[in-house]
């Protein structure tokens, strides 16, 4: 059974490994990390915040929304192959920071290059809730949190914030 990890966990900090090969093992981990998203109400997931020192993400930009049907994607050894010159300011939320949502400068669309479940290479350029979910799972990958992406002092407050939050839900 998996396990969500918060801050201040050391795995959140961790840069995890490539996947050598989509095996059978690894598609049911990705299943495994895809239902446990939606249990948790998250609308992406990286296998660190599981404990999985992994290079695996999964993402429903569909997620929370019952008018639309489940869109799972799963990626595999993601890269980041292209961006735009500038960034735009979004809100963000993370299941492994409870109740902090803070600001954080993103691409409006990124080109992102992976392994799909099966193993196959998949290239996708894409904006929206899809494109911000991939840079910020992504970064969970090389052992960044989204708060990373502000002022020291900034994210000692909100880092605190959530850890006080943590401890009262104890």
């Amino acid at each position: 059974m998996m396990k969500l990890y918060t801050v201040p966990h050391g795995v959140l900090r961790k840069k995890a490994k490539p996947v050598d090969e989509v095996t059978r093992e690894i598609q049911g981990i990705l299943d495994e990390m895809l239902e446990f998203m939606y249990v948790e109400g998250g609308g992406g997931l990286a296998a660190p915040q599981v404990g999985l020192s992994l290079r695996m993400v999964v993402i429903d930009p569909n997620a929370g929304d019952p008018e639309l049907p489940p869109d799972p994607h799963f990626l595999v050894n993601p890269t980041i192959t292209w961006t735009p010159e500038t960034k735009i300011l979004k809100k963000e939320a993370c299941l492994s920071v409870p109740g902090v949502v803070a600001e954080v400068y993103r691409f409006p669309e990124v080109e992102v290059s992976y392994l799909d479940r099966n193993g196959v290479l998949q290239k996708k350029k894409e904006g929206g809730y899809f494109g911000h979910c991939v840079q910020h799972e992504l970064d969970h990958l090389d052992g960044i949190i989204h708060l990373d992406h502000m002022s020291a002092v900034k994210r000692k407050l909100l880092l605190a914030r959530s850890v006080k939050i943590q401890q009262q839900e104890a």
